[in-house]
């Protein structure tokens, strides 16, 4: 079940959708933009966030497997490749991504870190370095 509606970098909350996940028993991991939409329904947030850098390019093998699943149209990002892009090389779909991808996760970042001092939600704010050196631990 997910909790958010449209495409990166503009997802917001839907409020039925976080009702039932308030019940429990439910993990979800959504790309919540610090929006006033979404700030409008407080409750406690988990932020995890990764070096754009770095995830950059994990988006770029991780869009690549869905877009080769389900072309010509992929779900969850605002931009949409050409139409050869699958037979471009790694590096050449890399460079795209860092275009266009890599200045939408800088601005999403940004946004939070604007927000958070005086968000009325309790951010608990986490790295995704600390979670791949101690995943254990880290939980």
């Amino acid at each position: 079940m997910s909790l958010a509606h449209g495409p990166f970098p503009t997802y917001f909350v839907m409020p039925a959708a976080l009702e039932s996940f308030s019940r429990g028993d439910v993990v979800r991991q959504e790309h919540f933009d610090a929006s006033p939409i979404n700030l409008a329904l407080p409750r406690p947030e988990v932020l995890h966030v990764r070096d754009p850098r770095q995830a950059t390019v994990s988006w770029t093998h991780h869009f690549n497997r869905d877009y080769l699943n389900a072309p010509p149209y992929m779900d969850g990002t605002i931009h949409q490749p050409p139409k050869d892009f699958c037979s471009w090389t790694f590096q050449s779909q890399l460079d795209w991504h860092i275009e266009r991808h890599l200045p939408l996760l800088v601005a999403w970042l940004r946004q939070w870190m604007a927000v958070e001092p005086t968000s009325p939600l309790k951010i608990l704010w986490t790295q995704h370095e600390e979670l791949v050196s101690d995943e254990r631990g880290f939980f």
